[in-house]
């Protein structure tokens, strides 16, 4: 099923539901709604929703009209809540549902016939709804129900905090911003101070959209009052910064985004906020978490972070350093295609959207028909960037990175429009931006280079051609506001701003400057000079009285066709002036007898040019005679041969001349009847609407005046009891002056009796005071006494351990000396062997070949003994050089061991001082 379809469906259904209010319709009416519900959730684009159309507007209507009737049944109630809540997401929707269907004095009444049960879903349903309707909406305190809506916010924002606090904090928010009578209401309640203990109190929330409802709600209030000077002075507004900077960041919601933003928005219209932001120290760390997001919020998000940080822009020093921030961002990478792999372009195409830069870039791509306003402040944002680069000259630091605009620049300016579109009039003013942003680019030699080589003479001469063809202003530049359509005024802007960027960039572009000649000298380009040089925008005069200038040197520049279109615009506009301020008399009662006198039947209509009533000289009455004459031979045929044919002409002249006259008075005298109709009917409905709120203040002051007879009866009862107890007071008064005498006695003496007490109180003081001081001083000592007996317990296992680890050492070293004392037997022994065996040698030189082997065997364990006692001999000293480190380390320890005894005899002796000083001062107290 079609969205269409089922706002057909639903419209259908509701019209059955009213002419039958049966239980099988209203079945049939929820299901419609239900579908309906469905097609228009979060995220789904409302554009099949238009409400210029006759379907939706229909629909609206009768979701309206719903809520308008108090036999609604609540579940259908609840419904129609839910659709409304979808639709008010779209900005349009909700403004038509604001202004054209009185939707918010609807809900105003729904929440005031519902007071009783504030509890009830419905009822936060409906201030929910009546919560996101007015938000960004300017609210009338003339209205009938702002006073009570007033009153209901506030008593639930003061009130134990339900459901329905949040919603009415955020109403109340919305009523307060940049409405200055509201906000006079507010201050001058009797229940100011409640509410705003109530919105400080909230300020410590854990829900976020609560903290920065109340947040914006004081800002509104007490921003340049004394407690807004508290709340926000120098000290406290660091602080602010970063609760409304981490509400932006990790705000669950949209809405929370919203509001936050707006919030900064407002604050930085403030010269001292604006001085205090910029010496923030977190700012920038602030800001580049803030620019993160726009690669990963939503549309809605985006947008409002864009515009909070366009506001920023208007701080010269916070704009630099969004300008390094978004520039000073690492340049992208590229990827062949052909060598990298789907997988690596993937991840460096994620890589590369979470640049800032090129995530603006990509919002600013992004159809403007579609994303409502994001994309034109996507280049806004960006006109700004440029616009600090150039005036303050860092391209030479940062790279302008021009190769990434640029074709979003050229992609936009070539984009096919057509006139049947509905989205004429975005796609315009984004037109408008970009040439815009081009212009701002052409500031500078070095980005003017880049325009140059992404834009030709063609592009700029059809986005003309287009508007000088199909654009209402071009046909008739003098037709009212009614008949030009919703994008002639955007049209003319891209025609001049077209011809700006022409006139910048035609040495630069070949061809170019012969196009703008030529365009100069057509005639067809006189409407749109002459709309510059008439419009309210600074910047459209300037650009137009520069193509004047530049024309003007040209031969035919046709300067006297645009002198006439600017002198019949001028005079058009005196004329609708002329027109309003007679309205403006037609509707003061005073003047009204007399414009209803100024058409009657005998007079002539006020007209530019009226018909007045002359007397004809004699010379006209002869030629009339002799005409008559000519008529009646004509008419008889006689005598025709006399008259000749210019005479029969001239006959005829007059006669259709006559005939012209008299027509052209019936004209004036039924547009005279016709207008004095109009203001008849006019008259009718004002004095209408003047008997309705006429009625309404007299049944409200009647109501004041039954409030006030009560409020005197109740006066008049509570002044008789005054009265009666006024005599008994003063019988009282009486006894209680002679109880005063009696008491007067009694306070001399009591008098005394206190001097007294206070100097024993002084005294008890006095003596508090130093047990106190001696109490302190033996607390301290005894817990150093502790601890040191501590420390003494802990060097004594040391003590232990160390002489242990000794005796140990020292066995060891016994051992050693005895086993060494053994080899070294062993070594005489061997020596001993070998001089017997060397005697032998020298006896028995004869038999040394048989006992070589020997020998050999022999020197073999000589050898290996030798070794044995250089190991040995290694392995004594080693431990004599352990000893003598152990016997330095016991040497050490007796010294601190010496040393810590020395130290608990001090200790001992301050005890026992202690110990004597509190024994002595203990009796003498």
């Amino acid at each position: 099923m079609e969205a269409t379809a089922c706002v057909k469906a639903v419209v259908s259904a509701a019209n059955h539901y009213n002419n039958n209010p049966s239980e099988s319709n209203l079945v049939q009416l929820q299901r419609h709604l239900d579908v309906l519900i469905s097609f228009t959730n979060k995220g789904v684009p409302l554009k099949f929703f238009d409400p210029k159309q006759l379907l939706p507007t229909e629909c609206l209507s009768h979701l309206v009209n719903m809520l308008n009737d108090p036999q609604t049944k609540p579940t259908l109630a609840h419904k129609t809540m839910i659709l409304l809540n979808n639709l008010v997401q779209d900005s349009e929707i909700r403004e038509n549902l604001h202004s054209v269907f009185s939707l918010t004095s609807s809900l105003a009444a729904f929440l005031r016939s519902h007071t009783t049960s504030p509890a009830d879903v419905i009822t936060v349903q409906c201030a929910d709804l009546l919560q996101r309707l007015t938000y960004n909406s300017r609210m009338s305190y003339q209205e009938n129900y702002t006073e009570d809506l007033i009153h209901f916010v506030a008593k639930h924002v003061q009130g134990k905090e339900t459901d329905l606090t949040q919603p009415c904090l955020g109403l109340l928010a919305n009523l307060c911003r940049h409405n200055f009578s509201v906000q006079t209401h507010v201050k001058n309640m009797e229940c100011i101070k409640p509410v705003y203990k109530a919105l400080m109190k909230f300020l410590l929330h854990e829900n976020l959209t609560t903290v920065v409802f109340s947040l914006s709600t004081l800002a509104s209030l007490c921003l340049h009052e004394e407690l807004g000077e508290k709340l926000f002075n120098p000290k406290n507004v660091h602080q602010t910064f970063q609760v409304i900077f981490n509400i932006i960041v990790n705000g669950n919601t949209g809405m929370t985004r919203s509001y936050a933003a707006d919030l900064f928005i407002d604050l930085v219209k403030n010269t001292k906020i604006q001085n205090s932001l910029v010496t923030y120290n977190y700012l920038e760390t602030c800001l580049s978490q803030v620019l993160g997001l726009l690669s990963s919020s939503d549309v809605h998000s985006v947008s409002k972070i864009l515009e909070m940080l366009i506001a920023f822009c208007s701080v010269h020093t916070i704009r630099n350093m969004i300008c390094r921030l978004f520039l000073g961002s690492p340049a992208l990478q590229s990827h062949d295609p052909k060598t990298s792999t789907p997988a690596q372009s993937k991840r460096l195409l994620q890589k590369n959207m979470v640049d800032p830069f090129i995530a603006v870039v990509q919002w600013a791509k992004q159809t403007a028909d579609v994303y409502d306003s994001t994309a034109l402040l996507a280049v806004d944002l960006l006109k700004e960037i440029y616009e600090e680069v150039i005036d303050t000259g860092i391209s030479t630091q940062l790279s302008p990175r021009a190769d990434l605009v640029l074709p979003m620049v050229t992609e936009v300016m070539m984009s096919p429009v057509s006139k049947e579109d509905g989205s004429m009039k975005p796609r315009c003013q984004k037109i408008v931006k970009v040439i815009e942003l081009l212009l701002v680019l052409c500031g500078e030699d070095s980005t003017k280079a880049y325009v140059a080589e992404s834009i030709d003479a063609k592009t700029c001469s059809q986005l003309i051609e287009y508007q000088i063809n199909h654009n209402r202003i071009a046909v008739n530049f003098n037709r009212s506001q009614a008949d030009l359509d919703a994008w002639s005024e955007p049209g003319a802007d891209i025609v001049l701003n077209t011809m700006e960027l022409m006139l910048q960039s035609k040495r630069y572009i070949p061809n170019m400057d012969a196009v703008f000649n030529s365009l100069l000298q057509d005639s067809r380009l006189v409407p749109f000079l002459a709309y510059g040089m008439t419009s309210d925008s600074r910047e459209s005069v300037q650009i137009a009285l520069r193509m004047v200038a530049v024309g003007s040197k040209l031969q035919e520049f046709p300067c006297v066709i645009l002198g006439d279109t600017i002198a019949a615009s001028n005079a058009k506009k005196q004329e609708r002036l002329r027109d309003q301020d007679e309205g403006r008399l037609d509707t003061a009662p005073q003047y009204s007898r007399t414009t209803l006198q100024l058409y009657d039947k005998e007079n002539v209509p006020l007209h530019k040019n009226p018909v007045k009533p002359s007397r004809r000289p004699l010379s006209e009455t002869v030629d009339d005679t002799s005409v008559q004459l000519l008529i009646d031979k004509m008419e008889t045929g006689m005598e025709l041969k006399d008259a000749r044919a210019s005479e029969i002409i001239d006959v005829y002249q007059h006669k259709l001349q006559s005939l012209e006259t008299k027509e052209n008075h019936l004209q004036d005298l039924l547009e005279a009847k016709a207008l004095a109709l109009s203001q008849a009917d006019r008259l009718i409905l004002q004095y209408r609407c003047r008997r309705a709120q006429s009625e309404a203040e007299a049944h409200k002051l009647r109501s004041l005046l039954q409030e006030s007879t009560k409020r005197s009866e109740e006066c008049r009862e509570q002044l008789n009891e005054m009265m009666l107890d006024r005599e008994k007071l003063q019988d009282e008064m009486e006894l209680m002056m002679h109880e005063n005498k009696r008491l007067e006695v009694i306070a001399d003496e009591h008098k005394e009796l206190t001097q007294t007490f206070t100097e024993q109180t002084q005294r008890l003081e006095n003596t508090q005071r130093s047990l106190a001081t001696l109490k302190q001083e033996h607390k301290t000592m005894s817990e150093m006494h502790e601890m040191l007996r501590r420390h003494n317990e802990t060097l004594k296992q040391q003590h232990d351990v160390a002489s242990e680890q000794l005796v140990e050492l020292e066995e060891e070293r016994k051992n050693m000396s005895r086993q060494m004392k053994e080899k070294e037997g062993k070594v005489q022994e061997l020596s001993r062997s070998q001089q017997k065996q060397t005697d032998k040698l020298k006896k028995l030189e004869k038999e040394s070949n048989d006992l070589e082997a020997a020998l050999d065997k022999l020197r073999n364990e000589l050898a290996k003994t030798e070794k044995t006692k250089k190991e040995l001999q290694y392995q004594v000293n080693s431990l004599e050089v352990v000893c003598r480190q152990h016997e330095t380390d016991i040497r050490e320890k007796d010294t601190l061991i010496t040393n810590q005894k020395s130290e608990i005899d001090k200790h001992n002796e301050l005890a026992t001082l202690i110990h004597t000083i509190t024994g002595k001062t203990l009796p003498a107290t």
